[in-house]
């Protein structure tokens, strides 16, 4: 995404509005971005490290990310500012939530799990974090494949013998119709 110069200029003014120190920046690119903003941008004042950031995360694919990242308080972002989420919902007006790639709805960038698809599904504002988590072990696969070949009995625990049953049955009946 590429953004115009009042839009530059507007998301620089929306930064500095939510993040008034650099301490609370660094730690919403660290914690959404996974990045250290000393080595993405420098400057001698907040307006020139936030412009060197907004145009870093521009060049390099990271717009989206840094949008999403500075609105969850999750990572440290600001979801108060109303001037900082009017300037994100005009920038990501044109994107849905299903054309979202994985790395934008998931900034922890755990690249061993499989794509997600977000297809006709409703998103909250509040980012998912996908946490893998591998509970059973090949023991316990093993073990529940060796209870599910087991043959288990079904049914009350005693059964019914027919014959002695059927005649017990009759000879109520019998004796009603006779009585």
């Amino acid at each position: 995404m590429q953004l115009k110069g009042k839009q530059f200029r507007y998301l620089q003014e929306a930064l500095l509005g939510a993040f008034p120190n650099r301490a609370k920046l660094k730690q919403m690119v660290r914690f959404g971005l996974d990045e250290n903003l000393d080595a993405i941008a420098t400057g001698e004042n907040d307006e020139e490290v936030v412009f060197k950031l907004i145009y870093w995360a521009e060049t390099n694919g990271n717009l989206e990310n840094l949008l999403i990242a500075a609105r969850n308080e999750d990572c440290g972002g600001n979801f108060g500012n109303r001037e900082l989420k009017r300037i994100c919902e005009e920038l990501l007006q044109g994107q849905t939530a299903r054309e979202q790639s994985h790395a934008l709805m998931n900034p922890c960038k755990f690249d061993f799990l499989p794509p997600i698809s977000f297809k006709d599904v409703q998103l909250s504002e509040r980012r998912f974090i996908f946490v893998p988590q591998f509970p059973l072990t090949y023991r316990e696969v093993a073990q529940a494949w060796r209870r599910l070949r087991r043959p288990v009995r079904v049914g009350p625990p005693t059964e019914l013998d027919v014959e002695p049953q059927l005649r017990v049955v009759v000879n109520r009946e019998l004796q009603l119709l006779l009585c």
